[in-house]
């Protein structure tokens, strides 16, 4: 089973911030740098994880408008008559 990466970094980032606020428990031991260093890390993370979100409901976005407009193309085409009478 995979680890939810958004979970994962939830986490991550509450850890830091628990951190450098001085608040709670200490999840990571180390000085400035090394806190800073894990927290550009993880805002990498989350921007990619938000580029790769974006590119999957574009996509979504750009199927549904061709399957919305092939179904009025269809829709309109059954209501003409196929044959005129004249």
């Amino acid at each position: 089973m995979a680890i939810n990466p958004c979970l994962t970094l939830g986490t991550e980032l509450h850890c830091v911030i628990d951190s450098i606020s001085g608040n709670g428990k200490d999840c990571i031991s180390g000085d400035g740098k090394m806190l800073l260093d894990r927290l550009v890390r993880l805002t990498a993370r989350a921007l990619k994880l938000s580029a790769s979100s974006h590119d999957r409901f574009a996509a979504s976005a750009a199927y549904s408008k061709l399957v919305d407009d092939r179904m009025g193309f269809l829709a309109g085409a059954y209501t003409r008559p196929l044959f005129s009478s004249t």
